[in-house]
């Protein structure tokens, strides 16, 4: 897969200003038909920003789903008439779906860790 989106540059990007910035283009892009030539290079970000890492799947997913709901008018033009490119759309939304999942459970046990009161603390007396 073409990792040359993750290649040193001369400027640092946090890694959500970069996912703004591809979420707006997927919304914004024009003609349609260039955003869907982009498939293979969306995927591959996809795969890579998930390894290792599960920092913003929500905006993965978000960007994912934009991505296809802009493909619907394409018709016959759409890369999602694949088989292939159906299963690896669907295996990505999956990941990014589990990755979702655990962000969330990780998140609500720090909180009910968190908010719980120390033992004996509130009791009635």
């Amino acid at each position: 897969a073409d990792q040359s989106w993750t290649r040193p540059c001369a400027v640092s990007v946090p890694r959500l200003v970069t996912l703004r910035f591809i979420a707006r283009y997927v919304q914004l892009a024009q003609p349609l038909t260039s955003l869907a030539e982009g498939w293979p290079k969306l995927l591959a970000l996809f795969r890579a920003a998930m390894v290792g890492s599960s920092s913003a799947p929500v905006a993965l997913l978000a960007v994912l789903w934009e991505w296809v709901r802009r493909m619907e008018p394409l018709g016959d033009g759409s890369p999602l008439l694949s088989a292939k490119e159906r299963h690896e759309a669907k295996d990505v939304a999956e990941a990014l779906l589990r990755a979702t999942s655990t962000q969330l459970s990780r998140s609500l046990r720090r909180t009910e860790r968190g908010a719980r009161p120390p033992a004996g603390a509130g009791a009635p007396a």
